[in-house]
């Protein structure tokens, strides 16, 4: 928002030094000139003006962003992140195992990272590598899905990509949209659920076993335009500004309140 890149939430950072987990409405505030933001599942990188940079923890040198030659995509996962440069699929921090990318990639592009998996599209179609925490732990999409859109997020075991209609997969399971959603937009995965922009509206659903969204999408909520999810609360972009919902760990209240200035 206005060229800041503002995180509000639990002190992930501190918390895994003392144990202590407290909830701070906010973490950091920094500005850019034209910021890509790439959040990650304990921290966050953000690419401008040709450069990277990561924030937050860095058990696992995920905040230490290698030397990289002009890059234009960044993504993060669990605790790693990847970009791409001149160079072509460039990761670092705890990644997960990425032996199976192709080692020539010809105009990579639309990259994503779920919590221990990357998928990209090049010129000659979709790859991914790591694994999935469910079934067989394949991160491939089915053998005739051609995606043209990927989505993920970074505590996903999903992948969801758009080829004349949305589909989700992972560990060699696909999970198709509910039938009474139309004219859907975009579909990204949390943990093991999905939330939808469709019909100008937004819906959540999933596996409700484990690790749920704890509340319906809020009332109100008009002209969403981008969603996000993560391990137990969804954010939209609205008219009624940034709307979060979910789980608040520290009360009962379904609605998580953003800092007031965004």
């Amino acid at each position: 928002h206005n060229n800041a890149v503002s995180c509000w939430g639990y002190s992930l950072t501190e918390g895994l030094i003392n144990s202590d987990f407290k909830f701070t409405s906010l973490l950091t505030k920094r500005t850019f000139t034209d910021p890509q933001l790439a959040v990650g599942g304990f921290h966050y990188c953000v690419l401008d003006e040709g450069d990277v940079q990561c924030f937050l923890n860095n058990e696992f040198q995920q905040a230490d962003v290698p030397q990289l030659t002009n890059p234009y995509e960044v993504a993060s996962g669990g605790s790693f992140s990847c970009a791409l440069d001149d160079s072509g699929l460039v990761c670092w921090g705890k990644t997960p195992y990425l032996e199976m990318m192709p080692t020539s990639l010809e105009n990579p592009r639309n990259l994503v990272a779920g919590q221990s998996h990357i998928c990209l599209i090049d010129d000659n179609g979709t790859h991914c590598g790591g694994f999935s925490w469910m079934g067989d732990a394949s991160v491939n999409p089915p053998e005739s899905f051609s995606p043209t859109a990927l989505t993920s997020s970074p505590l996903s075991t999903h992948t969801c990509g758009l080829q004349d209609g949305w589909l989700c997969w992972a560990g060699g399971y696909t999970f198709e949209l509910p039938d009474n959603l139309s004219d859907v937009d975009t579909t990204v995965p949390g943990y093991l659920q999905a939330c939808s922009i469709a019909d100008g509206g937004i819906s959540c659903w999933g596996d409700g076993s484990f690790g749920p969204l704890k509340a319906d999408v809020p009332a109100g909520v008009t002209n969403p335009t981008k969603v996000s999810v993560g391990y137990l609360h969804a954010c939209t972009i609205a008219d009624e500004g940034v709307v979060c919902w979910g789980q608040d760990l520290e009360s009962d209240n379904p609605i998580i309140k953003p800092p007031f200035y965004l």
